[in-house]
C-alpha cells in the first residue's frame, strides 16, 4: 500500500516475535504501574506531613497564588482550604515593614508572623511553600520584657542620682 508517498508493506509478524514485544509492553506497563503506585504512596506521605504540621502550610505557584493550604493555616487565618485555593497569597500574607511580617485573618484582624519560605526543588513551572508563625504573643513578651528592662533602668538612674544628691548634701 502506498500513502502520501511513503511505502508501506504488510509483513506477518512471526508468532515468537509478537510474542516477545507483547512481554516487553506488559513488563513496561507493570514498571509504569509500579510507579505510579510509589507516586501515590509518597504523595500520600507528604499530605499527611503537611496537614499534620502544627504551622500553618501555604504552597504557592510562581504568581503567588494559593495552590496548598493545611488545617493549620485554616485556624490560623479562618479561610478553608477550598476558599483558599486559586486566590493570591496576599490576602492574608501582607507586606512586611521594618523586618516584621503581618498577615490578615478572615474577620480583617491583623497580626505578627514569622514566615519561613522556599521554593520548592524541581519544579516546573516554579512553585514555591511558606510555613507561618503567629508570633503575636511572643512579641507581646518581649515588648513587656523590655518594658520591665527599662523601668528597672530608670529606677537604678533615679537611685544614682539620689546618691549623688546625696554625697553632695553631705559634702
Amino acid at each position: 500500500a502506498k500513502t502520501l508517498g511513503v511505502h508501506y508493506d504488510v509483513l506477518p509478524i512471526e508468532p515468537a516475535v509478537l510474542r516477545n514485544k507483547v512481554a516487553v509492553l506488559c513488563e513496561l506497563y507493570a514498571k509504569v504501574q509500579e510507579r505510579t503506585q510509589a507516586l501515590h504512596a509518597s504523595e500520600q506521605r507528604l499530605r499527611m506531613v503537611i496537614d499534620g504540621a502544627s504551622e500553618a502550610f501555604i504552597g504557592t505557584d510562581a504568581n503567588g497564588v494559593v495552590t496548598d493550604w493545611n488545617d493549620a493555616a485554616e485556624d490560623l487565618f479562618g479561610w478553608r482550604r477550598a476558599e483558599m485555593l486559586g486566590q493570591p497569597a496576599s490576602r492574608v500574607l501582607l507586606p512586611g515593614q521594618d523586618g516584621c511580617q503581618r498577615a490578615r485573618r478572615r474577620d480583617g484582624r491583623e497580626f505578627d508572623v514569622e514566615v519561613s519560605r522556599w521554593q520548592v526543588p524541581q519544579s516546573q513551572p516554579p512553585s514555591f511553600a511558606a510555613l507561618v508563625r503567629d508570633v503575636t504573643q511572643r512579641r507581646q513578651a518581649e515588648a513587656a520584657r523590655t518594658s520591665e528592662l527599662r523601668q528597672a533602668l530608670q529606677q537604678i538612674v533615679e537611685q544614682e542620682k539620689m546618691v549623688a544628691l546625696g554625697s553632695i548634701v553631705a559634702g
